[in-house]
């Protein structure tokens, strides 16, 4: 239609000079009339008076003639007035019309700054063109009622309104896209932001949490560590379960550009659409989606049966989104998979434990031993016993470590039946 609007401007231009140089010429012959008047004093009798008979309807013709170019003037005044400011308006409609239908919101990863700029300038002009357009929907109202080219006039208001109007809709579907864009990026940002979390945990757990050459402050220090490690984990459970409740509603915008094969699509109609002044879809209505014809048109066929090609922007996908689903469910695997490695590492965390709590016992001097007395003694040889006997019992037998650990605990229970000896034998039953 473009095309079809520019071509009249041009064809109405071109018809105002060619009628402007027509006029001039009239006008000029204004000049020749007077000539003539003059020439009639050189007549007498009834020469003069046949004279006067032309030349007085002469007059009359070139009246009649001068008044209709002078009108066709002002219609053409008038007319390329009008349709100047109506094909600025038509142009401007367009040029928006165009920057809609051919927005990719396949792309998942536009600027929504950028967007967002371009939505508020959008929208800020289409609102100041109210007044212009208003004053230009007048001036063509005015020209209806009695120009000659009021069919003309007609057709380009009728054409401006139903622009703005698709136009208005276009901006309706761009605040929906955008918002659908917006929870598509803020989810997958999510989804990653969790990801990395859990992989610098992963990270934690196999360097600072697996090492085995420590104290027994130390290892205070990294068991309080691990507990602050399972807290985050079962917090964790909560996020993949408000992630999985979003990912519902996420709408698969990639399949936009690339169809799943073999998958049938519906999808919604953001606004009504209309073909040939008939409606094809209705806002909310549902059709099934058949071929991605280039980027911005989709066939589709409607709930009456028929196939049609509708600008992909007025239309969404609705969700589920898959991908974004799957993403959900291979986040809540790895954290299981972390669970699982947490108590891998809480077991051989609480081994070396032990471990180094032997050690300690087995630097004990027989003084340092009953210097205890027999209560404290006791009750660090139930615990390392305790202890002991829930980690081999938690600890997968193909583990290496289990032999250590029990021939560890072999020796140093030797140790204190040792010492109870000796102190029973020397009387020191303190």
């Amino acid at each position: 239609m473009q095309a079809a609007w520019g071509s009249d401007l041009n064809s109405i231009t071109a018809e105002l000079e060619s009628h402007q140089q027509e006029h001039r010429s009239n006008d000029q012959f204004h000049s020749k009339v007077l000539q003539a008047e003059r020439q009639q004093s050189n007549l007498s009798g009834d020469e003069s008076l046949l004279y006067q008979q032309s030349l007085n309807q002469l007059k009359k013709v070139y009246a009649e003639l001068l008044s209709l170019s002078t009108k066709r003037l002002c219609d053409l005044h008038a007319l390329h007035d009008f349709v100047t400011v109506a094909t600025d308006e038509l142009d401007w409609l367009s040029a928006n019309e165009n920057n809609e239908l051919n927005r990719d919101w396949s792309d998942t990863s536009m600027d929504l700054s950028a967007l967002n700029h371009n939505y508020k300038q959008l929208v800020g002009e289409f609102n100041g063109r109210e007044q212009q357009t208003r004053a230009t929907m007048e001036k063509g109202e005015g020209l209806v009622a009695q120009h000659p080219a009021s069919k003309l006039v007609a057709s380009f208001m009728q054409e401006i309104q139903e622009q703005r109007s698709w136009l208005y809709q276009l901006i309706h579907c761009f605040e929906v896209h955008f918002k659908h864009l917006a929870e598509f990026q803020n989810f997958y940002n999510d989804i990653s932001e969790q990801k990395e979390w859990l992989v610098a945990r992963k990270e934690l757990l196999e360097s600072k949490y697996s090492d085995s050459d420590f104290n027994l402050d130390r290892g205070d220090i990294l068991l309080r560590g691990m507990q602050i490690i399972l807290d985050e984990l079962n917090q964790f459970g909560s996020i993949v379960d408000k992630l999985a409740k979003r990912s519902q509603s996420i709408v698969p915008l990639k399949e936009r550009k690339q169809l799943i094969h073999n998958k049938a699509y519906t999808v919604q109609s953001l606004c009504t659409y209309k073909q040939d002044d008939k409606i094809v879809l209705e806002k909310g209505e549902t059709a099934e989606l058949l071929d991605i014809m280039g980027q911005n048109q989709w066939r589709v066929r409607t709930s009456k049966g028929g196939e049609k090609i509708i600008p992909s922007a007025s239309l969404m996908i609705p969700p589920p989104n898959e991908e974004a689903i799957e993403l959900v469910n291979k986040l809540r695997l790895s954290q299981q998979k972390m669970i699982e490695l947490w108590e891998k590492k809480q077991i051989q965390l609480r081994r070396n434990m032990i471990l180094a709590t032997i050690r300690v016992v087995k630097e004990w001097s027989f003084e340092h031993f009953l210097a205890m007395g027999y209560e404290q003694r006791n009750a660090i040889r139930r615990a390392l016993n305790e202890d002991s006997d829930k980690v081999l019992a938690e600890t997968d037998p193909s583990d290496l470590q289990l032999k250590r650990l029990k021939q560890e605990m072999i020796e140093v229970n030797r140790l204190f039946d040792e010492f109870e000896r000796r102190a029973n034998s020397e009387g020191k039953f303190n």
